[in-house]
């Protein structure tokens, strides 16, 4: 669980704790790190891992040791990123880059570091797991968040082109794409919090996935907020 240390990544990584998985939280700060394993108990196997995502030498060692523990990596889930906010005319160059490495480079270093063992979970057991956390903006921008929008347009891509290159070996992809859900990401967004998703929400949508057989296919999984518009965060 990339970026497991508070948040959407903590719910998930709960969720599969109480789905008796073997977890391994993988975020940058120890305290944080700390104190979300004690969360989570002692139900089941927790390791936490300090590392940063964008490392491809940190997320090899955080690999290596969820493997060495658990014997096997069954799913990924990749739950990092943020919106800084700026039209495309006000957005710089600088501003896209950042945007486009935090929100896509991050995600796809994870997957490179994770297909290998991925590949071998799916051959011994007939599916392995990336998923991806994305937003309603990839499928349509919102307004003054141009370089965010973009970004999460070319996660959603991401996660199709695993899935296509990856599905004949057993490896499904998915991008959960949540509206505004509450965590402290979104605390200074003008909609009240007890409008928008709760991290729990995107939890059980990976829960979800973990009870499909091999034969299903759920590249995208959309999670709009009741009462906003179509695809409107």
């Amino acid at each position: 669980m990339v970026g497991g240390s508070g948040g959407i990544g903590l719910a998930v990584a709960r969720g599969c704790a109480e789905e008796a998985l073997g977890v391994t939280l993988v975020a940058r700060r120890q305290g944080r790190l700390d104190r979300a394993t004690a969360s989570l108990g002692d139900v089941v196997r927790v390791a936490a891992v300090v590392a940063d995502a964008g490392s491809p030498v940190a997320l090899d060692r955080a690999v290596a040791e969820h493997e060495r523990l658990h014997g096997g990596l069954d799913l990924v889930v990749v739950a990092v990123g943020g919106g800084r906010p700026g039209t495309a005319v006000e957005t710089s160059a600088d501003d896209l880059t950042a945007a486009v490495e935090r929100d896509v480079g991050v995600p796809w270093q994870v997957f490179r570091s994770s297909i290998g063992v991925l590949r071998d979970t799916a051959a011994r057991t007939g599916i392995a797991r990336f998923v991806v956390v994305g937003s309603v903006a990839g499928l349509l921008p919102v307004p003054g968040f141009a370089a965010y929008s973009a970004a999460k347009a070319a996660l959603r891509s991401l996660a199709l082109s695993v899935e296509r290159d990856e599905g004949g070996a057993g490896i499904r992809a998915t991008v959960i794409e949540p509206g505004y859900v509450a965590t402290p990401l979104t605390a200074t967004i003008a909609v009240p919090a007890d409008d928008m998703l709760v991290p729990d929400d995107v939890a059980h949508a990976v829960r979800f996935l973990l009870h499909l057989s091999p034969r299903a296919s759920v590249t995208e999984l959309v999670l709009g907020r009741f009462g906003a518009g179509r695809h409107e965060p």
